[in-house]
């Protein structure tokens, strides 16, 4: 066989060998519709956003129980300033309901002002929840829940249910009652809802979230009043808001994987390359 003849033969074997495995993965690629990146998010937010309505809705009901306690403990007493021993009656009562609730970690009672009367944990008593949580007032006119802290953006937080406590004909407004929801609690509910794969969180508009756990651009999703999808620090991000609190679930999927098929015709092209220069090297030296 001559030899320009068997040189042309040469090339074209080399080419079908690089050529047919790069045709084949792109002609599957081509078939099969490529995954939805926010897919697993998006189920993940939409399923923490159902739990944790369903799950507010219960805590605040419980919290309005309470409210009504205390306003019956409340009717049996003189108008005016709490004393000393009415204090001690109504932080005994809210001591033995707390003993028997499995998701709430503390019960304080507000003045209507916003001042702290009293507190199962002992602490905060004086200050102005109002000041601190602004979310907490809304419980003067009607039962409320929100995502609270104490200081600025990108802090911890926590959620917490809180009712009016009205006393009277008609009903005045004589004091707020607000259960703090345990950390943990929350924490379970998350994790039971969240593929290993996703990173989930809440967040409200001031910054505060519940674990810390999102990219850091996700914090800017808590001011998010409608369902979404974005990328944020190269990951799909989905965000569902709470329909009784101010603040937004927000689930992030893990990063999306290199295009299988176009790695792939890099190593073809790799492949290629060391057959050229294999066969050049034996031409020059045969």
């Amino acid at each position: 066989m001559p030899r320009r003849r068997r040189f042309l033969l040469v090339w074209a074997v080399i080419g079908l060998l690089a050529l047919a495995p790069a045709g084949l993965l792109l002609a599957l690629h081509h078939r099969q519709p490529a995954a939805d990146p926010f897919a697993l998010a998006a189920a993940a937010s939409r399923g923490i956003a159902a739990a944790l309505n369903a799950n507010l809705q219960r805590w605040m009901g419980r919290c309005q129980v309470l409210a009504g306690e205390v306003a019956t403990l409340l009717r049996q007493l003189p108008p005016g300033p709490l004393g000393s021993a009415a204090e001690a009656t109504l932080m005994l009562h809210l001591q033995q309901r707390l003993s028997g609730e499995a998701d709430l970690g503390e019960l304080t009672l507000l003045a209507p002002d916003g001042t702290t009367l009293l507190s199962t944990d002992g602490a905060r008593v004086g200050e102005r929840e109002h000041a601190r949580n602004p979310e907490v007032a809304q419980a003067a006119r009607r039962p409320a829940a929100a995502l609270v802290g104490t200081d600025g953006r990108g802090e911890r937080g926590q959620i917490v249910v809180a009712a009016p406590v009205k006393v009277g004909t008609p009903p005045s407004l004589r004091g707020i009652m607000v259960a703090r929801v345990r950390a943990d609690v929350v924490g379970r509910l998350l994790r039971g809802v969240t593929p290993q794969t996703v990173t989930a969180d809440v967040v409200d508009a001031s910054g505060r979230a519940l674990r810390r756990s999102l990219p850091r651009g996700s914090i800017e999703l808590g001011s998010e009043s409608s369902p979404g999808r974005r990328w944020v620090d190269g990951r799909p991000v989905a965000f569902v808001p709470l329909d009784l609190a101010r603040a937004v679930v927000v689930a992030a999927g893990p990063p999306s994987p290199p295009n299988p098929v176009i790695t792939l015709w890099h190593l073809v092209g790799a492949g290629v390359l060391l057959l050229l220069a294999g066969v050049t090297s034996w031409r020059v030296s045969a």
